[in-house]
């Protein structure tokens, strides 16, 4: 498969989007929405053709695929290698459950096979080969990214067997199509259900029935979508985002969310809801209604677990937003993770030069003074969709530089080749009266003898003393900023070490400073211990003192009893029931007499957690803190267990489940078997009798 991959790119024309290294499937839709929004705004009438392919991978003619092999250049060996595979499989038919008889197959690549996605996408370039052959004989012609000066002309665009195909709304084009379509149906065996095919109209269509009917399909002046997202409707429509808050409810909607931890509810959280919208965010700008909605689920999910009655929303939700390093869970803010997968088009744009998607994108919004931006989202001129990518550009470039090498590619006034810094927003009346705008960097400098002289001209005289100070720290911030050296120019991302873009490091960014923290949380002391993730979500509550105490619970306008039900004397406080009880404290002397014990005389929970948070390293003290943590877990059960099932547990048995559960954290982290755990256990709490069974 390797093989095949790496000269696939060479091999595949540019409209394919499948199973080809370098190229994403959302670059097909952008195209499609880019070409669809040009066509709309010159009012010219268009149609665009979906097709459906019947048991893609089932009817692919071998005949068919070898002979595309052999005229790619494919050397024998590889082809028999390739027949090998899929001419040894034997297969049979289960008949009433059984088995009967044997034969090989003669046409169609294997589902599953690594080799096949690879396979069927050289197939289906037969089909980008013959409609690029129909439009050289004016057969068909395609929509244009400029349609007024005819450049950058798409005739269709593929993903695997996802086919579109966009041609001017004339009966002559659509029964060239139609004809080159059964041609390469017998050539290649892959069949064109043209009842499941759709025909849609761009602008006003004369007869779109007639045309609907010589195809021998149905047609749509609807929005539709393309690869799952829309194609020709507004991003900000909320109803294109109806799929992706239905997906949030469908997947919460289970009976088992109902029974999750605290814990597992931030992992789902994390892990699954987040990426349900990555697809959709990583072209499209969600409306704020959206984001909201969207926000509002995660929140009922995380306190609630999704059950329909509500529940006390424990912590504010923007300090679950901060990291776990500063206090909080992590959760991803939705709008700031929509900006830095949008913001990604920017880094690419700037650095895949020769990419098709690229190269169509210039055509439409290339800036006439930079080679690394595009130009500015104008009202009417750009589609919504780049809009709000080019929306994205004032934060972006906050991050990311241009490293200038020569600045022969380096506009002067309008590059960000100082890391945050732009000349044509810091000195504006200077780049208005500049005398070539457009200048590079290198162009700025002249030599003087053996050196190079920094040295700018204006079209218009800069008047005033202030003016001419204003040129002359230019200059110097020009000569003190750059040297020229022999090495290309190239893009590079600040905030990252290797200078590599990334969306992680981007959302970093944005988010840097946005959501209050607090930096005296002692994040190893929770999150990098060996508990179990339950007890780890249940212990971040306690360390913020928000657990459902009976003084917390009447914080909250509940009317009850606020003796403590471990020791019926005082009220109940989170510092009280962890600490201060006599019950619990009996637990705290007995356990940690034989280990190093933290400071219990302040009676502060979250200092005591915090003992051995920084530097949570050794057996010994994973064990120490593993200890602590559990206290606290099996003390609050306890607790529990007396408020809703009335019955209680002396205090040695709540010390037993302590030992107990160690043993079995420490074993399924790898840091002792467990044997050694009963011993470990056994060796320290020998003075007291306790044991681990």
């Amino acid at each position: 498969m390797k093989r095949l991959s790496s000269v696939l790119p060479k091999l595949v024309t540019h409209n394919q989007h499948a199973s080809v290294r370098g190229r994403h499937i959302s670059e097909a839709t952008l195209i499609a929405n880019e070409l669809v929004d040009s066509r709309r705004k010159c009012k010219k009438p268009g149609l665009m053709f979906k097709l459906d392919i019947e048991k893609v991978f089932d009817n692919v003619s071998w005949e068919c695929m070898f002979g595309v092999m052999e005229r790619l250049g494919f050397p024998n060996k590889w082809q028999q290698w390739i027949k090998g595979d899929l001419c040894s499989p034997m297969t049979s038919v289960l008949v009433n459950g059984e088995a009967y008889g044997y034969f090989r197959a003669s046409k169609g690549v294997r589902q599953g096979d690594p080799l096949s996605p690879g396979l069927f996408v050289l197939v289906m370039d037969v089909l980008s080969f013959m409609i690029s052959k129909l439009r050289g004989v004016n057969g068909i012609s395609g929509f244009f990214m400029d349609e007024n000066s005819g450049r950058g002309e798409v005739t269709h665009l593929l993903f695997a067997d996802d086919s579109l195909i966009f041609c001017d709304a004339s009966a002559d084009q659509v029964l060239n199509l139609l004809a080159t379509l059964v041609c390469f149906q017998s050539v290649t065996g892959l069949k064109i259900n043209l009842d499941k095919s759709m025909m849609f109209t761009v602008g006003d269509v004369p007869e779109p029935s007639f045309l609907a009917a010589i195809f021998g399909c149905n047609w749509s002046s609807e929005p539709t979508k393309y690869l799952g997202l829309p194609l020709g409707d507004r991003p900000n429509s909320i109803s294109i985002w109806n799929p992706v808050i239905s997906k949030y409810h469908n997947r919460l909607q289970g009976w088992r969310s109902r029974f999750l931890s605290l814990g597992a509810r931030i992992v789902l959280n994390q892990s699954i809801l987040n990426s349900l919208s990555v697809y959709h965010f990583s072209l499209l700008k969600a409306p704020k209604t959206v984001l909201n909605t969207m926000e509002k689920i995660q929140r009922k999910f995380l306190w609630c677990g999704g059950q329909q009655e509500s529940k006390f929303h424990l912590i504010r939700w923007d300090t679950c937003k901060a990291s776990k390093q500063r206090g909080g869970l992590g959760v991803v803010d939705l709008e700031s993770f929509n900006m830095a997968l949008l913001g990604k088009w920017l880094w690419k744009y700037a650095t895949e030069r020769d990419s098709w998607w690229r190269q169509l994108i210039g055509v439409k919004y290339a800036s006439t003074v930079s080679e690394w931006k595009t130009k500015k989202s104008v009202e009417g001129f750009s589609s919504s969709v780049w809009a709000n990518i080019s929306k994205v550009g004032e934060l972006f470039w906050q991050g990311a530089s241009i490293e200038p090498g020569s600045g022969s590619a380096v506009s002067l006034w309008h590059d960000v080749w100082i890391p945050g810094f732009l000349l044509a927003s810091s000195f504006p009346r200077a780049a208005a009266a500049a005398a070539h705008p457009d200048a590079s960097l290198l162009d700025s400098f002249s030599r003087s003898g053996d050196d190079l002289v920094c040295e700018i001209s204006f079209s218009v005289s800069l008047r005033g003393g202030a003016e001419f100070e204003r040129v002359g720290c230019i200059e110097k911030v020009i000569a003190n900023s750059h040297r020229i050296t022999n090495s290309p120019s190239r893009m590079v991302w600040n905030p990252n070490a290797d200078c590599m873009f990334s969306v992680r490091s981007f959302y970093r960014f944005l988010v840097d400073g946005k959501f209050d923290g607090n930096e005296n949380f002692k994040y190893k002391s929770i999150w990098k211990s060996m508990i179990p993730t339950k007890i780890c979500g249940f212990l971040w509550l306690v360390w913020h003192k928000k657990i459902l105490t009976l003084d917390n619970l009447k914080k909250r306008g509940m009317q009850l009893a606020s003796r403590c039900v471990l020791c019926y004397k005082n009220e109940e406080s989170i510092n009280h029931i962890m600490v201060e009880c006599p019950y619990t404290r009996r637990v705290w002397d007995e356990v940690l007499r034989n280990i190093t014990c933290p400071d219990l005389s302040s009676g502060d929970i979250t200092s005591i957690i915090d003992h051995y948070g920084p530097n949570i390293e050794g057996v010994e003290i994973w064990f120490a803190a593993c200890v602590i943590h559990a206290i606290c877990w099996f003390v609050w059960k306890e607790r529990n267990q007396r408020i809703f099932q009335e019955s209680c547990c002396p205090h040695f048995t709540v010390i037993r489940k302590i030992t107990r559960n160690i043993v079995h954290w420490m074993v399924a982290h790898k840091k002792i078997d467990e044997q050694q755990g009963v011993r470990f256990i056994q060796d320290r709490f020998r003075s007291w009798g306790a044991t681990v069974g």
